[in-house]
């Protein structure tokens, strides 16, 4: 193990190369396909970028500065920003947790809101702002440009189709547990960690329950429909 960026124990929002940057409780990380790194830099309410030279420097949000906005750069604003995911194309999804949205950068730097309303907590599937999130805590997204979301205060999984639609693909809203099953059936617990594998599977770190749950991705034209039941 080597120390990439910042120094042990010292906190700021310096950018800078190596050891001289300063991060400020940094809680999600994620690397494109260059090898560049982001790093949600919470507690400065940014989005960092360290490059495969070990350049740091404030890709979006600025320090000292809480909100919700978009824009290129500096000009954006973020509250809590906690898990990060990256795209095939560079773009970077934000779970900003503190404004219960979830926020897309493009590899220009624009940062735009994908799903939710800044200030508006709780449940609602639908499209762009019309849906609703409760301290969302981590991003995944597929090959397929599905961004899936670790929706902590509601217990649940979601989904964020290339669309923009959000639908909740497991677990009850504000309902928590830990039971096994098919969509709403599958409780949890204050899920937190999320990853999407190669086949669409996803991996949940079910925090509150102290377990690794894993949800397999099922077509719709496979799942039994209404007709099907009532010839059963």
């Amino acid at each position: 193990m080597t120390t990439l960026a910042g120094s042990p124990m010292l906190t700021g929002s310096t950018d800078g190369k190596g050891r001289n940057a300063r991060f400020n409780l940094p809680l999600g990380i994620a690397v494109d396909c260059s090898g560049n790194v982001y790093v949600a830099d919470t507690l400065n309410n940014t989005i960092r970028k360290i490059t495969c030279s070990g350049e740091v420097t404030t890709f979006a949000g600025m320090a000292g500065s809480s909100g919700s906005a978009d824009g290129k750069g500096r000009a954006a604003r973020f509250s809590n920003p906690r898990g990060l995911a990256v795209d095939r194309a560079g773009n970077v999804y934000v779970a900003d947790a503190g404004n219960c949205t979830i926020r897309k950068i493009a590899p220009n730097r624009v940062v735009t809101t994908l799903a939710g309303t800044a200030g508006v907590i709780g449940w609602a599937d639908g499209e762009g702002g019309t849906a609703q999130f409760c301290s969302p805590c981590s991003v995944a997204v597929d090959s397929e440009g599905n961004v899936y979301v670790a929706d902590t205060g509601t217990h649940t999984i979601r989904s964020i189709d290339p669309d923009g639609v959000v639908t909740t693909i497991a677990g009850t809203p504000f309902v928590f547990g830990s039971t096994d099953g098919l969509g709403d059936v599958a409780l949890f617990n204050q899920p937190y960690g999320l990853a999407v594998d190669g086949w669409g599977d996803t991996y949940v770190a079910d925090t509150s329950n102290n377990t690794i749950r894993k949800g397999i991705r099922i077509d719709s034209d496979l799942l039994p429909t209404t007709a099907d039941a009532e010839s059963d």
